[in-house]
């Protein structure tokens, strides 16, 4: 039998570069290419396996139905011929269960991109590079069709470096009873950004049997079908970035929900935390020194509708729970301020108290706090009127409050029952260990996939009558991080959205320029006049001016799905700190050179 390297990989151009690799391997060859088995025979007339055997060398049989890390089979008998260039010495992988366990769980099996061996990690891919799987699949005759007609369903992935999580699977193929002694093709989608551990990728990943209702495949039954043309293909290069819109940038605090299409994630909030824990409460208001809280909201943007802003009273103020603020507290207030989309919001109050179940890892957490009172969590009171203005809520009394608009319309009046006052007293609370000093979170949340790669600007926060009362006109801070009254640093972000404090400048509101993604090697330079010849770098590695002078670069790129914004600093822009602004500016993307201008 003649051993040969016997994967093929086909593309316009090849090319191999070394990589490191996970932890298994300390490098590893990284393809750019289409990675294609065709299972070549070696010249082999008979069925044969074995580690480093053409065509099937690294395919292994992992786990489930008796595989035992087994080497997969090769059949030369049988093929699937392709557009890129197979012929008849080529055979077929075998995948045959020949009695099949009803207690034996998922048959799995791993085909490395390098055949020259089981778990054969040397080469491997970027995922996120590629675009999908493909294979053509063959079932045996002696096979029985399940009871909804079929054969069941394939899983099909990829396996990385060191086998994570048994491999992964990025699509359930259903095998229709016409692949019965004839080839099917079959294209699985790989999701944009979505493989898991995806620069580490170093084979296929195939998994049979996890289940079908009626139970299928049967006890004792024979389960054989042939699988070629395994391929795994490179996506097109993307387009050259394009510029799309050039953006007013607000000044204060700018609360970005970042991700679109497949980078959502409508469970991203982004929060910032008041430097002071302890002294946030309410617990010392009376109707001659009330307790209030109030928060600013820029009139535009308007966010759409089922946005959320929000102001949170909570009674952890340990660091593991800060990325989660309102669903993780054990006993949490909020005033909830809901964007209808029209530049109108509702603002409501809603609390939560003696929750432990977050902790204890329960599943159980009951956040149902967008309901009437329930005596212990539950919406006590609301009232509308437009976004843009400041919302307050006012406490007279530990028990007493309501919720006053921008215009001056009020909620009813609210009480709060003895469980709550003492939830909220900074006091003693048994149910809570963390209750002694209650901290203070502003932030928000796009409430659906609307509100992905949209903001809100936050103009102002004024916390009056409490021991740690404070004003933060953000709309005059010069930025561009949070201040000293919060806790430094980008946020406490639960997921990924983003903090961006636009500072005050003498040139007037920096501005956002929108561009498509990826924009990878691409600078955007400034102009304050057209035709110019001279323009002036704004981002990029090692940026140079007009005159060869380094310049920084302050400007702040945001990842909003398919779509990017950059914060262009208008000082930076138009090359003076101060002055009145030209009100003219124009954009444009270069490729770099190593940062420098083209």
């Amino acid at each position: 039998m003649k051993k040969h390297a016997c994967l093929r990989l086909l593309a316009a151009c090849f090319g191999l570069l070394l990589m490191s690799i996970g932890t298994v391997r300390a490098q590893s060859t990284f393809l750019d290419t289409n990675v294609f088995d065709d299972f070549d025979t070696g010249g082999a007339t008979a069925l044969y396996a074995g580690f480093g055997d053409p065509g099937v060398g690294g395919a292994v049989g992992w786990y489930g139905q008796d595989l035992n890390n087994t080497p997969m089979q090769c059949d030369p008998t049988v093929n699937a011929p392709n557009s890129n260039g197979d012929t008849n010495a080529s055979g077929a992988m075998v995948f045959s269960i020949p009695s099949w366990n009803a207690g034996g769980g998922t048959a799995v099996a791993f085909i490395t991109f390098n055949l020259s061996g089981g778990y054969n990690e040397t080469w491997g891919i970027d995922a996120d590079l590629y675009t999908n799987i493909s294979f053509d699949l063959m079932v045996s005759n002696t096979v029985p069709l399940s009871a909804a007609g079929d054969f069941g369903t394939l899983g099909v992935g990829f396996v990385a470096n060191g086998t994570p999580r048994g491999g992964d699977v990025y699509g359930n193929e259903l095998i229709p009873a016409s692949a019965q002694g004839h080839w099917t093709h079959f294209v699985v989608p790989l999701p944009r950004g979505g493989v898991q551990n995806a620069s580490t990728i170093v084979g296929w990943c195939l998994k049979y049997g996890q289940g079908e209702t009626p139970t299928y495949p049967a006890a004792g039954q024979n389960i054989t079908f042939w699988i070629d043309n395994l391929q795994v293909t490179l996506a097109p290069p993307p387009p050259p970035p394009t510029m799309e819109s050039i953006i007013p940038a607000v000044n204060g605090m700018n609360l970005w929900m970042v991700g679109a299409g497949p980078f959502a994630d409508t469970n991203q909030e982004e929060d910032i935390e008041s430097a002071t824990e302890g002294g946030n409460g309410w617990q010392l208001a009376t109707g001659a020194n009330p307790v209030t809280y109030a928060l600013t909201i820029a009139p535009t943007p308007v966010p759409p509708a089922g946005f959320h802003t929000y102001v949170i009273i909570n009674t952890d103020d340990l660091a593991a729970y800060r990325t989660d603020p309102d669903r993780a507290a054990i006993s949490m207030a909020m005033l909830d301020i809901v964007s209808a989309g029209n530049g109108t919001a509702t603002g409501s109050f809603r609390y939560r108290i003696n929750d432990t179940n977050d902790y204890n890892a329960t599943g159980a957490q009951n956040t149902n706090v967008y309901h009437p009172d329930t005596g212990t969590n539950g919406t006590l009171a609301s009232v509308s009127g437009p976004l843009g203005g400041t919302w307050t809520l006012k406490f007279t009394s530990p028990s007493t409050g309501s919720i006053i608009a921008p215009g001056g319309a009020a909620s009813p009046s609210f009480t709060l029952n003895a469980t709550a006052v003492n939830a909220f007293s900074e006091g003693v609370n048994p149910m809570d260990a963390n209750s002694q000093s209650l901290s203070l979170y502003l932030g928000a949340d796009p409430g659906g996939t609307a509100g992905l790669g949209k903001e809100v600007v936050l103009t102002d926060f004024t916390m009056t009558g409490n021991a740690s009362a404070f004003e933060d006109n953000f709309a005059t801070d010069i930025g561009p991080g949070q201040g000293a009254d919060w806790i430094t640093g980008n946020g406490v972000s639960e997921s990924v959205g983003t903090t961006v404090q636009i500072p005050v400048s003498g040139n007037g509101p920096d501005v956002y320029v929108e561009t498509s993604l990826p924009a990878t090697g691409y600078d955007i330079l400034g102009s304050t006049t057209i035709p110019n010849s001279e323009w002036t770098l704004l981002t990029g590695t090692n940026a140079v001016d007009i005159n060869d002078a380094p310049i920084t670069d302050t400007s702040t790129t945001l990842a909003l799905g398919f779509d990017q914004i950059v914060v262009i600093p208008l000082a930076e822009a138009e090359k003076v700190s101060t002055g009145v602004p030209t009100n003219q500016l124009y954009f444009e993307m270069i490729k770099n050179n190593g940062g420098l201008r083209q």
